[in-house]
């Protein structure tokens, strides 16, 4: 996946990830935007990090490094917000 040019803003404690165009190999773009806090590098915390896209290819793999997943799964219509710690995550 590739992102557009994007200024992430790495503060303490917190990372946020202006509204961003991602695109995957096929040119199918999505949208990507959210806000990730942290402690020391440690006891990550998802407060809001969300896709969007009509078309979007998530992972490539192929057969030998997972037969399940192999090719190229393209997902159609991804509304997707992942909240949570990271052990623990929401995706709805």
């Amino acid at each position: 996946m590739f992102f557009d040019q994007i200024d992430i803003n790495i503060g303490r404690n917190k990372i946020l990830i202006p509204e961003t165009t991602v695109t995957d190999k096929l040119n199918n773009q999505g949208k990507l935007k959210g806000e990730i806090t942290y402690s020391n590098f440690d006891a990550w915390n998802f407060r809001e990090l969300s896709l969007k896209s009509e078309n979007l290819i998530l992972m490539e793999t192929d057969a030998k490094q997972n037969l399940i997943y192999s090719d190229m799964p393209l997902v159609k219509r991804i509304d997707a917000n992942i909240t949570g710690k990271l052990d623990a995550l929401n995706i709805a």
